[in-house]
């Protein structure tokens, strides 16, 4: 779960998924599905009432057919000027690049692409005016946040992991300090409403005589058994 980052990540992820009910079965590939069931090339049958299919992260399949050298996920391979290796005057970023920074494969997340997206608009005027192509150096460290329900996250920087709605709070946070530089975005927008550990919801919100907040309590969240593949 959660490839490409630190495995303290990733088990902070798996163990608040499971804390909240949700069974996680790992090595087991789906044969077929039912009307209410799932059932698996080992031969064990699960009941589902409600399934979703969630296939990860791939390269466009025609990327396969286009002539250019792949990288390790099946995206183009490309150097530090963020040209794909091989091809003279073809850039790619983002999910359909594979960017390998030092010893290890950058991965896929909106972070890494969206500083991407200045360095290779640049390299195209270089191109164009047969100047040399700057480099694009990704951050040693990023903040990444996984939501694992009820706006409870796990959060990651550097070498910390912490977990809690504080995670959710940085992330809304971070989202609005970026919008907030492309267009004008009201915060409100990112920070309407803040549900606590007991249950009490507390909403944000404008008016004639500014902000007002008021406060209710909401059910207990109740999370039902997922068993997934």
């Amino acid at each position: 779960m959660v490839e490409g980052f630190s495995e303290r990540f990733r088990q902070e992820v798996e163990r608040e998924i499971r804390r909240l009910g949700v069974e996680i079965w790992v090595e087991h590939r789906v044969k077929a599905f039912g009307p209410a069931q799932v059932w698996l090339e080992d031969g064990s049958e699960l009941v589902a009432q409600t399934r979703l299919w969630a296939g990860g992260l791939q390269a466009p399949a025609w990327l396969r057919s286009c002539g250019l050298p792949l990288g390790p996920t099946g995206s183009l391979l490309v150097d530090e000027g963020l040209r794909v290796q091989g091809a003279e005057r073809i850039l790619a970023l983002g999910n359909c690049a594979d960017f390998v920074g030092g010893s290890r494969l950058l991965p896929k997340i909106g972070v890494y692409a969206v500083c991407q997206g200045p360095i290779a608009a640049q390299n195209l005027l270089r191109l164009i005016r047969g100047q040399p192509l700057l480099p694009y150096r990704p951050q040693a460290t990023v903040f990444v946040c996984v939501t694992v329900g009820n706006r409870i996250a796990v959060a990651e920087k550097g070498r910390w992991a912490w977990r809690g709605y504080l995670a959710t709070l940085l992330k809304n946070l971070f989202d609005w300090l970026y919008m907030r530089q492309r267009k004008p975005v009201r915060w409100q927008v990112f920070f309407y409403e803040i549900s606590t550990e007991n249950g009490v919801k507390i909403k944000l919100q404008t008016g004639r005589n500014g902000l007002a907040s008021s406060a209710s309590r909401s059910r207990p969240y109740r999370p039902s058994i997922l068993k997934s593949s």
